[in-house]
């Protein structure tokens, strides 16, 4: 079966309450704020998606939150960077003198630099940042430098131990920088001394190594791609002279090719799209991918759901103008060739090993991958 009309499989007369699936197909359009958006099925009524925006982190709706205990507030004393001297095509040991030289003589207990490479010194830190309430992990770095550390994170403290982090924007993309929507740069000793904790949601990953043929899981703090996605990564990633257009010198050879990837996609148990053709399969707990794509433009970094976005076999114009539109405002989700899913567990099936990517680390993979959502992993401070 192929294309955007197959088969849901197991679409039940009545949906069990805690399933938390919403499915949205183009069905037209209506007026909302003097924007064309369009109105979407979702399971047996239609619901309406609003123009994408930014989570509101104003910091009257923080406090507002603080006193609703929704979030907590504690100062930082103590604050150890971890930088990534590769970082931005290798300027990140520049960046981080920058950065040493903003806080020369500032009214901090203790901050210390040190390369991400340093594995034992990361998990020392770590360590104390769990023992301590005034400490706090400052990753410099991009998209894959985050990852890394959060993985880190959650392996010594097996989800159970809050750990605050900040993020410096050292990368290429600055995905999860970006899509947080938190100027924490703009005056970051202010945020230490205010000690703001955001909660935020982290994606984690099930999968058969290729190489291995054992089960493992990761953590990912963006998205995981498939078919077109992960090709366009991994000859992006061989690309890393061009900086950050090497995502689309990817993306562009990858358009030639144009190989549909045959998978079959469940829902939290209780949807199945069944042995179909994708172009391309994005689960994202991100709004921004690739270096500022939108291609999940609904997705919230706090709201406990996974977004998924579908697009069904395509011409090469049809993958470009998708694209396009996903850089400038999302809009490409009304397109009748894609499908918008948001959920709390997704589990891909394949029948021949293939590729895939989290957070632009490709791999290959066998048989299946699984993700979930687990709210409220990470602690931010904004």
């Amino acid at each position: 079966m192929e294309g955007k009309d197959s088969i849901i499989e197991s679409l039940n007369t009545f949906i069990p309450e805690d399933v938390t699936i919403q499915h949205y197909r183009a069905e037209g359009k209506i007026e909302i704020d003097q924007k064309a958006v369009q109105k979407k099925k979702f399971l047996f009524f239609e619901s309406i998606l609003p123009p994408p925006k930014q989570p509101n982190y104003s910091r009257t709706n923080l406090l507002e939150r603080i006193k609703k205990n929704e979030i907590k507030k504690s100062q930082i004393h103590h604050v150890s960077f971890f930088y990534n001297p590769t970082s931005r095509g290798g300027k990140g040991e520049k960046l981080i003198k920058d950065m040493q030289k903003k806080f020369e003589g500032k009214n901090m207990k203790s901050i210390n630099f040190y390369n991400t490479m340093d594995f034992d010194t990361l998990e020392k830190e770590i360590k104390l940042a769990v023992t301590s309430n005034d400490r706090c992990i400052a990753i410099c770095g991009g998209d894959g430098t985050i990852n890394m550390i959060i993985n880190k994170i959650n392996e010594l403290t097996k989800g159970n131990e809050e750990v605050p982090i900040v993020v410096i924007p050292f990368g290429t993309g600055n995905d999860f920088y970006e899509s947080c929507g938190f100027n924490t740069l703009k005056n970051i000793e202010k945020h230490f001394q205010e000690g703001i904790r955001m909660p935020l949601d982290i994606g984690v990953l099930k999968y058969i190594d290729m190489e291995t043929k054992q089960e493992k899981h990761r953590i990912f703090t963006c998205q995981i791609g498939f078919a077109f996605s992960a090709e366009a990564t991994n000859l992006g990633n061989k690309l890393s002279l061009f900086g950050k257009l090497k995502y689309k010198l990817g993306a562009l050879v990858t358009i030639l090719k144009k190989k549909p990837q045959r998978l079959t996609v469940t829902f939290d148990d209780a949807i199945t799209i069944k042995d179909t053709d994708f172009q391309i399969l994005q689960i994202q707990n991100t709004q921004l991918v690739g270096g500022g794509l939108r291609l999940c433009p609904y997705a919230q970094l706090d709201d406990g759901l996974l977004d998924v976005m579908i697009a069904y076999p395509l011409t090469r114009f049809q993958i470009m103008s998708i694209f396009e539109n996903a850089r400038k405002d999302g809009i490409h989700v009304f397109d009748e060739h894609i499908d918008y899913y948001r959920c709390k567990k997704i589990r891909v099936e394949f029948d021949t090993p293939c590729l895939i990517h989290a957070d632009g680390d490709v791999f290959g993979v066998e048989k299946f991958v699984e993700a979930t959502i687990l709210p409220r992993l990470v602690t931010y401070i904004v």
